[in-house]
């Protein structure tokens, strides 16, 4: 039998967290299926479990719904809202009406990562109503999941960011299957051998021929995003330098904890509006050609029109935190196919 200290469980019955080493469990007294009972089944505590027995995605979830309750009663569009983070996060229904029922009970308290970087268990957020979505069918049965991003608006470099728009957004970067079924043949990089990891090593030339392809075919509006509404899907109403949970552990594969590998797409956490990979894993390509911003308030902005270069965004896994803000941008020529850069598209309403 395991030690209490060393491994945690849950009891699906009332959702209190404790060890083999009890006979019932201190919640709610049903006795652990572990030890001889039949009245509770327990589940083991996985995911990083380090704050008060709750995994990332209940602290990710909880956070929302302490924010949701600052401003007041939950209203039913709040909890719809709630339903739907729920279920994408794997939360069943019993343990999310424990999480809502606790919410609010427990001061929250700023850390330091090891870089020295600030960040908060729970930053501004905007949770939405459950989202619009849609996809596409690829050749040979692959799909495309798109998730809607309504007009709005964010800040860069204290100047405003307005997008009158909205468009749909890939709710994952595009992977070594959806790439193949459009394409045909083999990425060179061998890592494309592991299922469902985001393609790489393709050129911004290439990004755009892929999308030209499923145009032709789906008789769709594919394209790469604009600069700007990259970072507004990233952010997804937040304002630090790492959506969701504000920790990047939870929210990415970066050099820190990704092995110096390449990882499945949708392995971390989502941010608030349900997109995924949004920070490392693999760098991505966007529409605009790199230039300084303007300092002025925008609306719109499409970068330039001429120029060599063209905006990367995101980071990437063999690359530090900095280089995965939400705000960092870098750049690449056309036809450089860096092995660690990749792309998402987006759809016109």
């Amino acid at each position: 039998m395991e030690n209490a200290k060393t491994k945690r469980y849950r009891c699906t019955k009332c959702g209190e967290v404790y060890g083999y080493a009890y006979s019932t469990c201190p919640g709610c007294g049903a006795k652990c299926s572990a030890v001889g009972g039949n009245d509770a089944t327990v589940q083991e505590v996985r995911d990083g479990s380090t704050e008060n027995g709750l995994t990332s995605s209940e602290r990710f979830f909880l956070n929302g719904v302490r924010q949701l309750l600052s401003k007041g009663v939950l209203t039913d569009a709040d909890r719809a809202s709630l339903d739907w983070l729920a279920m994408d996060l794997g939360i069943s229904d019993s343990r999310r009406d424990i999480l809502i029922g606790q919410a609010g009970c427990e001061p929250e308290t700023a850390s330091v990562s090891d870089e020295g970087i600030a960040r908060s268990p729970s930053p501004e957020i905007v949770i939405p109503v459950p989202p619009n979505t849609k996809y596409i069918r690829l050749h040979g049965g692959e799909y495309m999941d798109f998730i809607w991003c309504p007009p709005g608006s964010f800040m860069r470099d204290g100047h405003l960011v307005i997008l009158t728009k909205g468009f749909w957004l890939g709710k994952y970067p595009v992977t070594v299957e959806q790439w193949r079924a459009v394409m045909g043949g083999n990425i060179s990089n061998t890592r494309s051998r592991i299922y469902h990891v985001p393609v790489e090593g393709v050129s911004w030339d290439a990004c755009r021929r892929f999308i030209a392809k499923v145009n032709s075919a789906q008789k769709s509006s594919m394209r790469l995003p604009t600069e700007a509404e990259w970072e507004y899907a990233c952010r997804a109403g937040t304002i630090g330098s790492y959506s969701g949970t504000g920790n990047l552990d939870e929210m990415g594969w970066y050099s820190g904890n990704s092995g110096e590998t390449i990882h499945p797409v949708g392995k971390k956490l989502p941010n608030h509006w349900g997109f995924y990979d949004m920070h490392g894993n693999v760098r991505e390509w966007c529409a605009d050609r790199y230039d300084i911003y303007p300092e002025r308030d925008v609306i719109d902005p499409v970068g330039e029109l001429r120029g060599r270069y063209h905006v990367i965004r995101g980071g990437c896994f063999i690359e530090s935190a900095y280089f995965c803000r939400s705000e960092y941008r870098s750049s690449g020529i056309a036809y450089d196919a860096a092995y660690h850069t990749g792309f998402r598209v987006a759809l016109d309403e």
